[in-house]
């Protein structure tokens, strides 16, 4: 990634953890292949990321043509599981998520992860995907008891319709990450005025594959995220995602260590009431 060297991604990775932050998400098709390396290189460099949760996932990969494609075959999960351990300088992985599987992916997987959970390869599994994963996990006890125990998937304030699920996979005891939870920074006045090579990926995405969110945003104004004296519309956003009790935790992404520390503040501060329920409210304001 040449728009954001390996210098920088070192300084924000040990800020973070500076922070108190020592859950980190990664996986083996991010940045193009990069990602994930470059987290391990990290890891390696510091003792204190023997402290650090990692999660990372499998069951996507590029192809030679640089097109994403899924393999949830066993010699494909047992090669991310080798090459995530190689890299990481670990011997165990935290968590191991199947990225973005069908019903027929997670039957199909489902011993081959449990195989190196007994071999103590992986820790825990997760599924990271969309509605149709997690309700398939939450009709099958016996793959909750054996198998996945995590769920992770996008919840934030103009999409939430994981919420359902993420109530009842709560419920019946299985931890429940969220991701997305800045919304993209759709809600962002400045969103069309990019000052950053990230800037204009993060435009991109948003037209490409978040526009219903992206008209949403723009629509609305998102005025409760800009009106709320002492806090910032990202602040808000995270902490109305935090404040849910089915949520365990939120991954997101960052490339700024003033934007690490004001996301700090908003785990640790209590949101106001108000705010919080205006932004509940958007839902109804269509």
């Amino acid at each position: 990634m040449p728009w954001f060297s390996e210098q920088k991604a070192n300084r924000l990775v040990m800020h973070a953890a500076e922070l108190g932050i020592s859950h980190f998400d990664t996986g083996p098709s991010y940045a193009k292949g990069n990602a994930e390396s470059r987290l391990g290189r990290i890891m390696k460099s510091t003792a204190a990321s023997k402290d650090w949760f990692v999660s990372t996932k499998t069951g996507t990969r590029w192809d030679s043509n640089g097109v994403l494609y899924n393999d949830f075959s066993e010699d494909s999960i047992r090669t991310d599981v080798e090459n995530s351990l190689r890299r990481f300088g670990r011997e165990r992985l935290d968590l191991l998520y199947l990225h973005g599987p069908s019903s027929e992916d997670i039957i199909q997987s489902s011993e081959t992860v449990r195989a190196l959970q007994q071999e103590g390869k992986v820790h825990l599994a997760g599924i990271c995907g969309e509605l149709n994963a997690f309700d398939f996990i939450l009709s099958d006890r016996e793959l909750q008891d054996k198998t996945f125990s995590v769920a992770m998937g996008v919840f934030n304030i103009f999409k939430r319709e994981h919420r359902d699920a993420f109530i009842k996979a709560h419920t019946e005891g299985l931890k429940v990450i969220a991701i997305a939870p800045l919304a993209q920074g759709l809600y962002n006045r400045n969103f069309f005025w990019p000052t950053s090579a990230s800037d204009l990926w993060t435009i991109a995405r948003a037209l490409i594959k978040n526009r219903p969110e992206l008209n949403q945003a723009r629509s609305r104004n998102s005025d409760v995220l800009h009106d709320t004296p002492g806090w910032r519309a990202a602040e808000l956003a995270l902490s109305y995602v935090l404040a849910q009790p089915f949520i365990d935790a939120a991954i997101f992404a960052s490339t700024r260590s003033e934007h690490l520390d004001q996301l700090v503040r908003a785990a640790i501060d209590e949101p106001p009431a108000n705010a919080m329920a205006r932004i509940e409210a958007l839902t109804d304001q269509e």
